[in-house]
């Protein structure tokens, strides 16, 4: 989501049309561009249809669009005689940047093709823009990034739908607390997740600010989470959307076993609305989807709990970043 928000900033500023090519793992078949399926831009000229000029920037791209970034990374790295083993190489962003996508700060490029997929250049795009005027001095990249988002993105009509038709069959005029909670097994993230004890002294520090009929709408990907809360605050207090969840407490994206990752990514969405939509938040800190989250938030930023992990397990740079983007 930052690299579109990169993407469509940079679109307006060099006076260009949009094209989103989101095909990748996270989701399901790198051969299926899932962001028509997902979002919409608003105000910018857009189109669903991969380009076909060989005139294009970076040229490691050119004759090569129908590549996802994994399939063309995968084709340098082999051609440069790196090898690797597993599903991927491991990952250097800073490279990956240098080599696949543009310089953010050149708005005169030629090339009728340019191509930009780290939302990691925000800063830098930031920076050209108040240098030649063309935002306020002010304006910090977060502030940005947020902005962005909420002004030019908008679900299809689908998701929607859904988002509208859940709300009003279940939570009718009450007071609703979102709850995101984010649980994985997979050992690298479970080292930088907040504590049960975190996510439920949370809970119950925003529902004592809340209505006594205020209802919970749980936005998890562990079942055991599911539980947790029913068994807490009442089976009938808590909502959540019917989607599949990995049993053995992995993450939904990127897992083989997902049966459609086409639905798992509009189900995502349709968790992202929901919370965007009730009264409070209580939201996971440094995680990019209670960030979304966030940004399409209805609620005022003081009525939203950010839950980071305990001190010491992730830097603390890293969290008062997150914070910042997260309640922008």
């Amino acid at each position: 989501m930052c690299g579109l928000a990169v993407g469509i900033l940079y679109a307006r500023s060099s006076d260009r049309a949009l094209h989103v090519d989101w095909r990748d793992r996270a989701f399901g078949s790198q051969q299926d561009n899932l962001f028509p399926q997902l979002l919409r831009v608003l105000d910018l000229p857009t189109t669903d249809t991969l380009p076909t000029s060989t005139s294009v920037l970076p040229e490691i791209w050119n004759g090569r669009l129908d590549l996802s970034l994994d399939e063309l990374r995968s084709l340098d790295l082999e051609q440069r005689g790196i090898t690797w083993s597993g599903d991927a190489p491991a990952w250097d962003r800073d490279d990956a940047i240098r080599r696949y996508s543009i310089d953010v700060t050149r708005f005169d490029l030629a090339e009728d093709v340019v191509v930009i997929w780290s939302g990691a250049s925000m800063n830098e795009l930031v920076t050209a823009q108040q240098r030649l005027g063309m935002i306020d001095s002010s304006m910090t990249a977060d502030q940005m990034l947020g902005d962005v988002i909420r002004s030019s993105v908008r679900f299809v009509d689908e998701i929607e739908d859904r988002v509208a038709d859940f709300r009003s069959g279940r939570f009718a005029e009450r007071s609703v607390l979102g709850v995101h909670y984010r649980k994985t097994n997979e050992a690298a993230a479970a080292r930088s997740l907040p504590t049960e004890k975190q996510y439920v002294r949370a809970t119950d520090r925003a529902l004592d600010q809340m209505p006594d009929d205020a209802v919970i709408f749980l936005a998890t990907d562990n079942v055991m989470v599911q539980s947790l809360y029913q068994q807490r605050y009442g089976k009938n207090r808590i909502y959540w959307t019917e989607k599949w969840l990995p049993a053995d407490g992995r993450s939904i994206h990127k897992n083989s076993d997902c049966p459609d990752g086409s639905l798992a990514a509009k189900d995502a969405l349709m968790d992202v609305g929901l919370l965007a939509s009730c009264d409070r938040l209580v939201l996971t800190g440094n995680s990019s989807f209670s960030s979304l989250a966030a940004w399409f938030a209805r609620c005022p930023t003081s009525d939203r709990d950010l839950v980071f992990p305990e001190s010491g397990s992730v830097p603390r740079r890293i969290l008062r970043f997150l914070k910042r983007l997260a309640i922008q």
